[in-house]
């Protein structure tokens, strides 16, 4: 018998925790975009700028459904995995009302998109195009060793390329640099959580740059991408003239180095790798890295450093 649904069933079915991954490059640029409001980008489109939010988060929310169907389908998600997708496993919902539930919420994405190129430049529509299929290609990418880069084009570049093109009407590569730090550590994310999952990922036949590489590797990896956004920081300081509060962001590194011990001290024997919860707490780690790395933008601007 088909459970009866609620309100908040298909809430939770979206992940809506996993939205910050999706909030904060686009807090960044916006913050950016107010940095560069007196360095020749002055005519800004807030409109513009602010309708990027609910695109990415529909894309995201919705390539997460499609994501979970097909690990699903693919034997990839059991009832013992520890990421907390159960709703199609204990009845809530049938696999492919989750799967036309995310493609529904991708669909919702698109006359978003529509309305920015038409109040910017039809110029930029590959733009929406690329984030459209890499959402609906990831479950693909993931399993072919893959899916860290699209993590780190869906969640940073093309977000940061896309949100100054509608705002602006024009491109801005360093935009690609500064949005960099906080799309490391997104990717650490799903480097913490596939880390984890590597003996469940090999059953499945999933291929995953941690089912090829050793544990001592893994935890190589992990530790370049949360400490590499902080040399990022200071770099950008010192070489690109950009405000000396974006170092706030040192405020987390006290998060950033629970984290790496707690990676440096999995191992194989372990249940869960030792590591269960390092893709939440890596997590939480984004999310205050972002909130400061966008505060350091507005704070120069507003104090003229």
């Amino acid at each position: 018998m088909e459970k009866r649904r609620t309100l908040k069933n298909w809430i939770i079915a979206t992940r809506p925790w996993a939205l910050p991954a999706s909030v904060m490059p686009i807090l960044i640029m916006w913050a950016y975009l107010y940095s560069q409001s007196d360095n020749g980008a002055a005519h800004i489109n807030w409109l513009n700028a602010l309708l990027c939010l609910p695109l990415l988060s529909f894309v995201h929310s919705g390539g997460n459904m499609v994501s979970d169907y097909f690990d699903f389908t693919w034997g990839v998600d059991t009832k013992a995995c520890s990421n907390g997708v159960t709703w199609i496993h204990d009845g809530t919902f049938r696999p492919k009302e989750i799967l036309r539930y995310g493609l529904v919420l991708v669909a919702l994405a698109v006359p978003i998109g529509v309305f920015l190129l038409y109040n910017s430049s039809w110029s930029g529509w590959w733009i929406g195009l690329a984030g459209v299929l890499l959402a609906l290609v990831y479950p693909w990418m993931k399993s072919h060793h893959l899916g860290d880069i699209n993590i780190l084009v869906s969640f940073a570049l093309l977000p940061a390329l896309g949100t100054f093109f509608v705002a602006v009407g024009a491109y801005d590569p360093q935009s690609l640099l500064m949005i960099l730090p906080i799309g490391l550590i997104t990717v650490a994310i799903l480097h913490a959580n596939n880390t984890r999952d590597v003996k469940t990922d090999l059953q499945a036949g999933l291929g995953t740059i941690t089912t090829s590489v050793s544990l001592m590797n893994a935890k190589a990896i992990y530790t370049f991408e949360i400490f590499a956004p902080y040399a990022l920081a200071l770099l950008y300081v010192v070489l690109l003239g950009q405000p000396w509060t974006l170092l706030a962001v040192g405020l987390t590194l006290p998060l950033a180095l629970r984290n790496v011990r707690t990676m440096i001290q999995a191992e194989d024997d372990l249940p869960y790798r030792g590591i269960q919860r390092l893709d939440q707490t890596t997590a939480q780690l984004q999310m205050a890295f972002g909130l400061l790395y966008a505060l350091g933008f507005f704070l120069g601007s507003w104090l003229g450093v």
